[in-house]
């Protein structure tokens, strides 16, 4: 028998499913390993992939909600006719070089809660921040999905994580992040991945997830996949409404609640109060700033995709305002999308940061992985507020804004609790939401 969405308590993930699939029927429990759903928007970062799809389509109108590009930041192209105006005239949405690293602008200007996103980019992850259920995708789920706007997907057990506390002075999500890959979260998770032969969704909730705006939510969605887990999802409350009227989309918002009594396969807890400033490397290996102390850095980058949010970027400005950065350090500034970008304009705090003597280098998603911008060759090693790329250089460490901020300020890293004061930062009233390099293609109607 199937059970209709409404009968019990559900996961999160079991209510978007549930409208996702025909008839709003869950598959039979315990039974179903794969099943159809809906797909609402499909997002590319790959041009490669990209022109691929295009040639298998042929002149197949596209069939999801959304269907995004992110084009290179360099302008490069990897063969083929297509270009933006092409792109656009087939029904994608084009997001043109400049607008920022992909899971940064889509959060800003895209997400939604209760949505399934499909993308080749497991970075997208971060979009479970604003409540969106992310699947990585090969070619033929991708095209199945463009031309049907459904597609095969696997059945999904889910663990509950329940945030309590509260954060301490300077530290950040990115510390509490680290933190959570040494508590041993990964090993639940892969203890149910094993009794229960599915994939897992982390669900977070709790009575501290309240205190999260969807930046800081994003930055822990960004690390399910290095805890075991398929995504990561948090539940569309009062900051997820605040988020999308900031950015100017209340209509996106769908109703999306973590219910207390939801039937999860296993529930684990978290402190945020019991987080130190942390440290972690390309592999994953979480380590505090204290057992790095007074270790030599040659170069910080501030900034990427979901690292470095707002108000950890204002935060930076300002702990740096007169300082000057040393001689034996590159500080490199790569504003995660042109809205941030306008916002430290308009602020003053860009020109506080190129004043300490930042550079500001362009939202290429090969920073990312170290081949724009690699660390030095040489004595001291790398500090990103990103979260690296396995592959990337192993003498790169990210963490978060206040420790990247007093490695320029010292040359070292150092416990950023050494500010003794945190700086009051202003957010601005209004963000930017003047489009100029995403050009839309013609959206179809929002399913519901």
């Amino acid at each position: 028998m199937r059970a209709r969405a409404g009968d019990s308590p559900r996961t999160m993930t079991q209510k978007i499913f549930a409208a996702h699939v025909a008839g709003g029927l869950l598959p039979p429990e315990g039974n179903a390993r794969a099943f159809r759903a809906r797909i609402d928007h499909v997002v590319l970062t790959s041009m490669a992939r990209t022109e691929s799809l295009v040639r298998r389509l042929g002149a197949k109108r596209l069939a999801p909600e959304l269907t995004v590009v992110y084009l290179p930041a360099d302008g490069s192209r990897t063969g083929g006719p297509e270009d933006v105006e092409g792109l656009v005239a087939r029904g994608f949405s084009v997001a043109r070089p400049g607008a920022g690293f992909p899971s940064a602008v889509h959060l800003e200007r895209f997400a939604g809660p209760a949505r399934i996103v499909l993308t080749d980019d497991p970075r997208l992850s971060a979009l479970g921040g604003a409540g969106s259920l992310v699947f990585i995708a090969d070619e033929d789920m991708l095209v199945d999905a463009l031309l049907t706007g459904s597609a095969t997907l696997p059945a999904l057990c889910t663990v509950h994580l329940s945030l309590s506390g509260r954060l301490r002075s300077f530290v950040s999500m990115t510390d509490v992040a680290f933190e959570l890959l040494r508590t041993g979260i990964s090993t639940c998770v892969r203890e149910v991945a094993e009794r229960t032969g599915l994939q897992v969704v982390l669900e977070i909730g709790g009575p501290s997830a309240r205190f999260l705006g969807v930046p800081e939510r994003a930055q822990i969605a960004s690390m399910a996949m290095k805890l075991g887990a398929q995504g990561a999802l948090f539940p569309a409350d009062e900051r997820v409404v605040s988020f999308l009227r900031d950015q100017r989309r209340s209509k996106a918002h769908r109703v999306l609640v973590d219910d207390a009594l939801a039937p999860h396969a296993a529930e684990v807890s978290f402190d945020l109060g019991g987080t130190d400033p942390m440290l972690g490397d390309a592999s994953g290996a979480s380590r505090t700033v204290r057992e790095l102390a007074k270790t030599k850095v040659a170069q910080v980058v501030l900034g990427g995709d979901v690292g470095a949010g707002y108000r950890e970027l204002l935060t930076v400005a300002a702990l740096l305002r007169s300082k000057r950065v040393p001689r034996t350090l590159d500080f490199l500034v790569a504003p995660p999308s042109r809205q941030v970008l306008e916002v430290l304009a308009s602020s003053g705090a860009l020109a506080d940061l190129v004043a300490t003597g930042a550079r500001l280098v362009d939202p290429d998603p090969r920073i990312l992985s170290g081949e724009l911008h690699p660390p030095p060759s040489g004595d001291g090693v790398s500090l990103v507020s990103f979260v690296a790329k396995p592959s990337g250089p192993t003498n790169r460490y990210t963490t978060g804004p206040d420790t990247l901020a007093l490695a320029v300020a010292t040359g070292e890293i150092n416990d950023p609790r050494a500010w003794k004061r945190a700086p009051r930062v202003a957010m601005p009233r209004a963000l930017p939401t003047d489009d100029v390099l995403l050009v839309r293609g013609k959206a179809r109607p929002a399913a519901r």
